[in-house]
């Protein structure tokens, strides 16, 4: 894993990183962190793992094409929260491998924690999770440095965000569990990177509103709002603002036309 330029500023800062998974929810919800905080593009992550990816401008106020991986910091370098953009996947059967490089990269830059950002399969759920929020927040281990990131996680919105139930992956341990966001979380946890997910039920198809529910917590667990995590909207903003969509959004799920 290599950045275009190094990055400065990183050391005691909250990294917010969003994995690949079903249904894209992390990606939706990092736009709108990015967007809404009007975060400047620091770095360009690279790696020969990562699938190659260009698009136009994915944000006004971020000029030059947007690549498979950046990074996003407040304007000037440094501050207290980073955000990362995944926009492409890892190539097929090296989640693994992409994933330990990233733990390392992320151990290496000294950040003070790591809150990752993914989804899960809606098909896996259990009857009680059909109804409710469809939010759910996970941490390795309550001695692993991510227990009062993971507190943060659960009151982060309105109701709090609910622990992940044990018995849905009882059955595959930590080791086994192959796809994102499990093998980044597994690798972190092994470097002893503070670290605590925050991850939605998802489907393929229009996952807008579940991502302006994930910013939200996610902006909370980060201290960017604190507002949120005592029971304010879902859709408030961090620290007051408006959710500012970027304008790429307009065509995600194709353009939207009167059918009469």
């Amino acid at each position: 894993m290599q950045a275009f330029p190094p990055p400065q500023g990183l050391q005691g800062a909250t990294l917010i990183l969003p994995v690949v998974a079903v249904g894209n929810v992390a990606q939706l919800a990092a736009d709108l962190l990015i967007n809404t905080l009007r975060l400047d593009r620091t770095a360009r992550l690279e790696d020969d793992l990562l699938l190659p990816c260009v698009g136009g401008i994915a944000y006004d106020h971020v000029p030059g094409l947007a690549t498979a991986m950046e990074l996003y910091q407040p304007r000037g370098g440094g501050g207290s929260v980073a955000v990362v953009q995944q926009r492409a996947a890892a190539a097929p059967g090296t989640q693994d491998a992409f994933a330990q490089r990233m733990a390392a990269f992320v151990k290496q830059s000294g950040v003070k924690e790591v809150l990752v950002l993914g989804s899960i399969e809606a098909s896996s759920r259990r009857d009680a999770q059909l109804v409710g929020p469809q939010l759910r927040c996970w941490a390795p281990d309550a001695d692993g440095g991510g227990s009062g990131l993971l507190h943060r996680c659960e009151a982060a919105a309105p109701g709090g965000v609910p622990p992940l139930e044990p018995g849905l992956l009882e059955e595959w341990p930590l080791e086994q569990r192959l796809l994102p966001p499990w093998p980044l979380l597994r690798h972190l946890c092994q470097l002893g990177v503070p670290c605590a997910a925050i991850l939605s039920f998802s489907t393929e198809g229009d996952n807008l509103g579940d991502a302006f529910v994930m910013a939200a917590a996610a902006a909370a667990a980060a201290g960017l709002d604190e507002g949120a995590a005592s029971g304010g909207e879902a859709a408030a903003g961090p620290a007051g603002r408006e959710w500012v969509p970027p304008r790429s959004w307009q065509s995600v799920y194709g353009a939207s036309a009167a059918v009469y």
